[in-house]
């Protein structure tokens, strides 16, 4: 990829010369694409890498044209744990649900950091008249946003069922939480700046009145 220059005056040159398709550049996976996007385009491709890496499978989708829900979900690997909230609470179940909205939650972050980009990449495409990548261009751009709904859709259930799974189960969850206290407690002696130990006093947890 030939490289975008620095210099402010150059970029402003080149962007205006580039909005009549006479300048452009390859951006994999893109390919020729107009060099007023350069930099967008070489921070979403960033995004994208990093979403691959945790979400195998995602560079693929996100080229397909109107993928469904179904599809998006699929990619999350996200199953139906209806009767999980059910079940008794365990070690296994316990790191099931926490791994889970723990995975759900980094996608979605990645998937956040990418709007930025995105946006100023479309804005670019109203701007100039079509070239060969700006099909695969804005259907990138809208399936990212895809995913991110699909992504924030499954977390808010899973988080639902876990809390499900928590309120059925108060002694196992309560024996959880004290757990969960006291090895944090020993890294911190406050949650957050206004949320401290003795605040989980009237849940009956061991040693949270002593803080």
């Amino acid at each position: 990829m030939p490289r975008i220059p620095s210099d402010r005056a150059t970029i402003q040159m080149r962007k205006t010369v580039s909005c009549t398709g006479l300048v452009t550049i390859v951006c994999p996976p893109f390919g020729q694409s107009c060099i007023c996007m350069g930099t967008s385009l070489s921070d979403l491709r960033v995004s994208m890498t990093l979403l691959e890496s945790i979400l195998p499978g995602s560079s693929d989708l996100m080229s397909k044209n109107r993928p469904t829900f179904s599809d998006c979900k699929r990619l999350f690997n996200a199953t139906s744990n209806e009767g999980l909230a059910t079940q008794a609470l365990n070690k296994e179940l316990y790191y099931t649900f926490t791994s889970q909205i723990s995975f759900l939650g980094q996608c979605i972050d990645v998937l956040k950091e990418a709007r930025k980009p995105r946006s100023k990449i479309l804005r670019h495409l109203q701007c100039h008249a079509a070239i060969s990548s700006s099909a695969l261009i804005r259907i990138v751009a809208n399936n990212l946003n895809k995913l991110l709904e699909v992504a924030l859709s499954i977390q808010r259930t899973t988080q639902f069922k876990f809390g499900r799974m928590l309120d059925a189960h108060p002694d196992a969850s309560r024996e959880k939480l004290a757990s969960f206290l006291n090895s944090s407690r020993m890294c911190s002696d406050k949650i957050t700046k206004f949320v401290s130990w003795k605040h989980f006093a009237s849940l009956g947890i061991p040693g949270c009145l002593k803080i």
